[in-house]
């Protein structure tokens, strides 16, 4: 049986909302990436450091245990798209964990810049694993109708 892991990493609430509805419809095990030190402060703020970390490359240390992704076929990763690329604590995850062989797909939420670099990014991070289409979402528009079309979508390639 195939096992699904959705992880992923919201500033704001939109890609956590996403998250759910995902792992929710998917029959999924839900993984929130959570740094150590949260972002704090005005949305300028949050985003001139996220700015200065992807610039840097920087991955900040993560909260809590990362969970044993050996059991699961199939993992969908959340994030905001921040700066056209993935946040940092998603990055740090990635690096963190071994998806080699695993069946990948990316889901997003921006504020106008679609998916970006996103896949891109995850791609050179997790260069073994099987990547399936992405979903991008504009801000907290998220319909239930197009996380089942997309899901849909998956299932035609991998049985999520």
């Amino acid at each position: 049986m195939n096992q699904t892991l959705v992880a992923f990493f919201s500033q704001s609430g939109n890609t956590r909302q996403m998250a759910e509805k995902i792992a929710k419809m998917a029959n999924a095990d839900c993984y929130e990436i959570v740094p150590q030190t949260p972002y704090t402060g005005s949305y300028a703020a949050v985003m001139d450091q996220s700015k200065k970390e992807i610039g840097e490359r920087y991955c900040p240390p993560l909260a809590g245990t990362l969970p044993d992704v050996s059991g699961y076929d199939t993992v969908l990763l959340g994030t905001p798209n921040w700066w056209n690329t993935i946040a940092p604590p998603l990055a740090t995850f990635l690096k963190s964990v071994d998806l080699s062989g695993k069946t990948v797909a990316v889901f997003c939420t921006h504020g106008g810049g679609g998916s970006g670099r996103i896949e891109r990014a995850i791609k050179a991070l997790c260069p073994n694993a099987r990547y399936l289409p992405a979903l991008s979402i504009y801000g907290d528009t998220v319909r239930d109708e197009e996380i089942h079309n997309w899901l849909d979508e998956l299932s035609a390639y991998h049985d999520v």
